[in-house]
């Protein structure tokens, strides 16, 4: 019962450590594509779109 215990614990840490790398995973690639797309709204105003034509 207690070798049970234990690896309720192990898998309960291996399923939060898991789900908070696939979190992480997710929020740096939507906040990576945010950036880039605000990089490139920036240099299409730079160069004299307005703010319809971007």
């Amino acid at each position: 019962m207690e070798l049970m215990g234990f690896f309720y614990a192990f898998i309960t840490f291996s399923l939060l450590f898991g789900a908070s790398l696939g979190f992480a995973t997710i929020f740096n690639t939507a906040s990576i594509s945010v950036v880039e797309r605000s990089r490139e709204l920036a240099t299409l105003r730079m160069i004299g779109y307005t703010n319809g034509e971007v």
